[in-house]
């Protein structure tokens, strides 16, 4: 039997479609990037793309999992929001696109 720590019991196999917290999305996004299971990963992009994300974490989540929407996106928020980049947000991106942005 799985922990509840153990990221391995949270790849749904039971439903096509559970309700998961964003961060348990985002560890079924990991595993199934990892493990090659294309139609939980598109799952898993659905549901998060439906949910509140962050511009950082998005450009972070696209550059780590290959997800070019994200990327786009994510840039295209930081870009748009009236605030600056703050120095852990530059940390974050990469100082190079932080520059950019």
């Amino acid at each position: 039997m799985c922990s509840s720590t153990d990221d391995k019991c949270r790849v749904p196999f039971y439903s096509r479609d559970p309700e998961l917290t964003k961060d348990e999305w985002i560890s079924v996004l990991r595993l199934s990037t990892r493990w090659f299971f294309g139609e939980m990963r598109e799952v898993a992009i659905r549901k998060l793309t439906e949910m509140e994300m962050d511009p950082v974490d998005r450009v972070c989540l696209g550059k780590e999992l290959h997800i070019h929407t994200w990327l786009l996106t994510g840039y295209e928020d930081l870009v748009a929001r009236i605030e600056i980049i703050t120095e852990e947000e530059a940390e974050r991106i990469g100082w190079r696109a932080a520059l950019k942005v």
